[in-house]
């Protein structure tokens, strides 16, 4: 789901932010586990937001869950166990890239060695997963926080809106856990600062702005120049750099809203 988006603007957000309000007037917990919720329906309901809105992505829901659920395991033993910490750390940093390398370069390395041999390759067929670059070196970075003693163990209610929070999990920044769940224990959540809010709005308006107006604007130079060297025609001089060009600007524009 895109941040700029109908869908977004005028259901998910207004939902999403009622019912933050409206829980925590009956407690913390509630706000907590309704915002949590919420970021894993935009997760999953986002996977085909550009194709459509075709489904729902319960594969990829239960990917991040798992993540999630194996990377707080094993948080917790490090954080209780006396000693022998760091083959902990290094398992779980392992397993994190592995999962992380498995998704996103599965098809090359097996292309790469089959080619060696002289043999041909097709594709594993294997769907990349939203965001998976961005929970999955979080948690790395977790862990590492963890095994330092730079933070106290959080509890899982937490941990889960940390990772899972929906303005942060598609398109980062990278976040530190003990930057945000002490602000969750603090009860801070739902509680509105007027110049903070105002602030946000003013922020996320001008982020709209550059996406809708500007990179949609100039989409179009970036579209024609890469169709038409998809299709084998030889570009000038100037309709290549226009065209990268176009395509460069269009990514810093959009890179904080996709």
């Amino acid at each position: 789901m895109l941040f700029h988006s109908q869908v977004f603007l005028f259901l998910f957000l207004p939902i999403a932010l009622m019912g933050t309000f409206f829980f925590r007037r009956m407690g913390n917990t509630l706000a907590i586990l309704w915002l949590s919720a919420c970021s894993l329906f935009f997760y999953g309901f986002g996977e085909f937001d550009k194709e459509g809105l075709q489904g729902f992505a319960w594969h990829h829901l239960l990917l991040i869950l798992f993540s999630i659920g194996f990377n707080f395991i094993l948080g917790k033993k490090m954080f209780l166990s006396a000693k022998g910490t760091s083959h902990w750390l290094i398992f779980g940093i392992c397993t994190n890239l592995l999962l992380l390398a498995y998704f996103k370069y599965a098809d090359l390395i097996a292309k790469s060695l089959l080619n060696l041999a002289g043999k041909e390759f097709g594709s594993f067929h294997i769907e990349l997963p939203l965001a998976i670059s961005f929970f999955t070196f979080q948690q790395i970075a977790f862990l590492i926080d963890l095994r330092n003693r730079k933070m106290d163990l959080p509890n899982f209610r937490d941990y889960l809106l940390f990772v899972a929070f929906f303005p942060q999990l598609i398109a980062g920044p990278i976040v530190k856990c003990q930057n945000i769940v002490p602000q969750l224990k603090a009860g801070r959540l739902a509680k509105i600062n007027p110049a903070h809010f105002w602030t946000g709005v003013c922020l996320f308006s001008f982020g709209i702005a550059k996406k809708a107006y500007l990179a949609d604007g100039i989409r179009p130079l970036s579209d024609a120049a890469f169709g038409a060297a998809s299709e084998g025609k030889v570009l000038s001089f100037a309709e290549a750099w226009a065209g990268a060009m176009a395509f460069g600007f269009q990514h810093i524009l959009t890179s904080q809203l996709d």
